[in-house]
């Protein structure tokens, strides 16, 4: 999700409206200090036991994380486009780049392998998982995207990208050395310089901060960074997925949530809510729930089925999980921009 710097809102309800609340956004930074505690007491104080006995590989081998993050929050914004004056403003666009992203998912695995659509995947997941965390410091700064906001977003999603790849794929591992130094050490010393790198960076962007929120925020995104990748260089490979996610996944919700709430608010306007309509749960249940409903069914029952497609072709189901992915990524990356229709429903506080 983009988050642009405007903050002109329509109401098509007489309804007192849900505000996103900025404060509530940076609380959701403290996911960092507990992981980080985490980390501290068992290098410090349990000889690494938690990470050699309990702590997974990543969070994927805990039942309830897959469950709750990831595939929900792209369930909700997708849902979200179920309102028919919404299709009607976005259908051409939407009804081509759905073509065009179906089409690069069966390609680029045929004509480039496997890798570079892996990849493609990574870097497009950290570029959308950044660009909405940076995007909100931005909307906080009142800033534009110039060069140095620029700088700081692509050097953090390259580097990022790289650790990603390294610790979740296998990729640009290597047993090769240069003058008795490790391919892989040189690599990881590179990014972790690069990462660095961005705190001259970040002490630029947060000169003229409107208020202290606005810079706590912008630091807490630099923390994020700064923890994610000492948690890899430590070894500590869960925390490096966990902890953007948890923070990328709640934001999101935050701001599905109240969308829903106000879109809704006099009368359901979304197919979903006007189908459950009859339950009177209001949106902040809704939005969750449904998402949550949505992924379960997506993955224990479309997994094993798949769907036929230009006759004898049968497409798995992954194919509709990686559809709905880049769609998400690409959808995410204009819907909220400007004084959009969707941006109209979600006022934040204290701006």
């Amino acid at each position: 999700m983009h988050i642009s710097t405007s903050t002109s809102i329509r109401y098509s309800s007489s309804a007192r409206p849900l505000r996103v609340s900025t404060s509530w956004l940076l609380w959701i930074y403290a996911t960092i200090p507990a992981a980080m505690l985490v980390v501290a007491v068992d290098t410090l104080l349990l000889d690494r036991h938690l990470l050699h006995a309990w702590l997974p590989h990543s969070p994927s081998g805990w039942a309830f994380w897959t469950l709750v993050f990831g595939m929900p929050h792209i369930v909700a914004s997708l849902v979200i486009m179920a309102d028919g004056e919404y299709l009607r403003s976005y259908y051409p666009r939407l009804s081509s780049s759905l073509v065009m992203i179906a089409a690069a998912i069966v390609l680029v695995p045929w004509l480039f392998g496997d890798k570079v659509f892996l990849i493609l995947l990574a870097l497009s997941t950290i570029y959308h998982v950044l660009s909405q965390q940076f995007g909100i410091s931005l909307m906080l700064l009142r800033r534009r995207p110039d060069r140095l906001f620029q700088a700081w977003r692509w050097i953090s999603t390259l580097s990022a990208t790289v650790i990603y790849l390294l610790v979740f794929n296998g990729m640009l591992q290597s047993e090769q050395a240069f003058y008795g130094v490790p391919l892989a050490s040189m690599i990881e010393a590179g990014v972790t310089l690069l990462i660095l790198a961005t705190i001259p960076l970040v002490y630029q962007l947060s000169k003229g901060s409107p208020s202290p929120l606005a810079t706590w925020y912008l630091l807490a995104n630099l923390m994020m960074m700064l923890s994610t990748t000492l948690c890899w260089v430590l070894g500590y490979s869960v925390f490096v997925i966990l902890i953007p996610r948890v923070i990328h996944d709640i934001t999101a919700f935050t701001v599905y949530m109240v969308h829903d709430h106000n879109r809704n608010a006099d009368r359901p306007r979304n197919a979903l809510y006007r189908l459950l309509s009859l339950t009177r749960l209001p949106a902040v249940i809704v939005t969750p729930l449904a998402a949550i409903g949505i992924s379960w069914l997506l993955f224990n029952f479309a997994g094993g089925l798949g769907f036929e497609l230009f006759g004898e072709w049968i497409v798995p189901a992954s194919f509709l999980l990686y559809l709905c992915t880049f769609m998400h990524y690409y959808m995410e990356g204009w819907i909220w921009k400007g004084n959009s229709l969707l941006r109209q429903s979600v006022p934040f506080a204290h701006l």
